[in-house]
């Protein structure tokens, strides 16, 4: 398994490089794609099998290699970790994509961590009020729940509240009140002081969807 990023993988013109399993059948054989913990064994791999054309890339953290393995074609089954090609053998640790993804819970999210709300000394925190319940903001940096505190009517009644993970979050809208339904992501304040958000989502499917 990978337990620390960033990663690299081989990119070779629109697409990665990838090799045959082994031990896959000969009349239907599947690939793995080559991903590599340090730089070094990537470029020393591109040398030791003479790949044209190559380039090394990173991915810095889950999300980017979970983009990757999802535009793999269906007969790339397999993840490929670290192979050595050396006097004509070669060393792998190979996964099939399945339990790879299994273990990437931050690919699951359409954002990186942390994330941020903003809280009230009374505990009570931003939100956007709609007829029949109250919408949380969520800011995915920290730069935008910043701006968003500078143009509230009372900015320094509001701390910057870190979620480092996707347990954490899971934990955090489980445990908000129940008149809380959704979550705004990124809000903004005009110049009429109206609040909005261009993309807002109900706590249960978030929870459904990404953090379960």
């Amino acid at each position: 398994m990978i337990s620390s990023y960033p990663v690299y993988v081989i990119r070779i013109n629109s697409g990665y490089a990838t090799m045959e399993t082994p031990d896959c059948p000969q009349d239907k054989p599947n690939y793995a794609i080559l991903v590599f913990t340090t730089e070094k064994l990537a470029e020393d791999f591109i040398e030791a099998v003479g790949i044209e054309d190559a380039e090394v890339r990173f991915l810095r953290n889950e999300r980017e290699l979970g983009r990757v393995i999802a535009i793999q074609p269906a007969q790339v089954t397999h993840i490929a970790i670290d192979s050595i090609l050396s006097d004509g053998h070669l060393e792998t640790n190979c996964l099939t994509l399945y339990d790879m993804i299994k273990t990437m819970t931050l690919a699951r999210s359409p954002w990186d961590y942390p994330v941020f709300f903003l809280r009230q000394t009374n505990g009570q925190f931003a939100a956007i009020a709609t007829e029949n319940s109250l919408v949380i903001a969520l800011f995915t940096t920290n730069q935008k729940a910043k701006d968003y505190r500078a143009k509230l009517e009372r900015p320094s009644a509001y701390e910057l509240l870190r979620v480092e993970t996707p347990k954490q979050l899971h934990d955090f809208l489980k445990d908000l009140p129940e008149e809380i339904q959704a979550v705004a992501f990124n809000p903004m304040v005009d110049e009429n002081q109206n609040h909005t958000a261009v993309q807002c989502m109900e706590i249960a499917k978030i929870i459904e969807k990404f953090l379960v």
